[in-house]
């Protein structure tokens, strides 16, 4: 048993999705990409890398957005859902969390500015996050951040180095009691 605990160690690897690989013409604003990011995205989100205040990006220049009360993004495993920035105009949002489609969270609500401003969500352990608006459209997100917990396995030399260290400790303390 202590092999397998001492064989497996978990960490936790951020991520930032900032789009600023996708880029487009000015006036054009593509579909984003299902799988953007190894991430499932509703639809009806889209971007843009064309300069268009008060839609200001966190991370030049690509952002996205819906034309929407907000939208969904769905993680191929569960994530910490740390936050986003945001920027627009005449609208506020907030994030819910879902986990196997239970409500697990919702985030504070941020009123939009063309400074982007990050939206901090901080969910633990979800699958799809939404993000929804109080009114239709006026609204960017950029710089997606989250966590994922990666298992790892060391290698076996290094397990056997520590095992063998241990086991005569444990032998000695069986015979001290015995």
């Amino acid at each position: 048993m202590l092999a397998s605990v001492i064989m497996l160690a978990a960490t936790a690897a951020a991520t930032v999705i900032n789009f600023d690989d996708l880029v487009c013409a000015y006036g054009d604003s593509p579909q984003l990409p299902t799988n953007y990011g190894g991430i499932t995205w509703d639809s009806e989100w889209f971007y843009w890398s064309w300069e268009q205040p008060p839609y200001t990006p966190s991370s030049p220049n690509t952002r996205i957005a819906t034309h929407n009360y907000g939208g969904w993004m769905e993680f191929p495993q569960d994530v910490d859902f740390t936050g986003a920035y945001f920027s627009g105009t005449g609208v506020s949002c907030y994030f819910e969390g879902y986990d196997d489609g239970v409500l697990v969270g919702t985030s504070a609500t941020i009123a939009m500015t063309s400074t982007p401003q990050f939206l901090n969500a901080n969910f633990a352990s979800v699958d799809n996050v939404s993000v929804v608006c109080n009114n239709y459209n006026y609204f960017a997100v950029d710089d997606v951040t989250f966590e994922t917990e990666t298992i790892s396995t060391p290698e076996p030399a290094l397990a056997i180095g520590i095992l063998s260290l241990l086991v005569p400790g444990m032998i000695y303390l069986i015979r001290k009691r015995e």
